[in-house]
């Protein structure tokens, strides 16, 4: 139960976190990581469950984005997508720590 709470409280914050300022991973990855939850389906979960933050936050920024260069935001959208591959290749090949949990 308690684990359960935690989560909660960790998705609610990262939530209200991302809205104002973004890294609400720093919220939700330790709250997975003390659950039990594997390191890297760790970070795969708390990636995927503030992504559509992300696009809601696209999405209101709209305008904003709309007044870019075209050519320099398909630059950066190319290198974020190339960066954002070779980070989970990395951690996909990595070798983390066997993880002890105790309680």
């Amino acid at each position: 139960m308690t684990e359960y709470l935690v989560l909660a409280a960790a998705a609610f914050f990262a939530g209200m976190l991302n809205t104002i300022a973004g890294g609400g991973t720093f919220l939700t990855f330790p709250a997975h990581v003390y659950t039990g939850v594997p390191l890297v389906a760790a970070n795969a979960t708390s990636a995927a469950a503030v992504f559509p933050g992300y696009l809601g936050g696209a999405l209101g920024f709209r305008q904003e984005i709309a007044a870019f260069d075209r050519m320099r935001l398909m630059k950066i959208f190319a290198f974020t997508a190339i960066e954002g591959l070779a980070g989970s290749l990395l951690l996909l090949v990595g070798h983390a720590r066997p993880q002890r949990h105790e309680r």
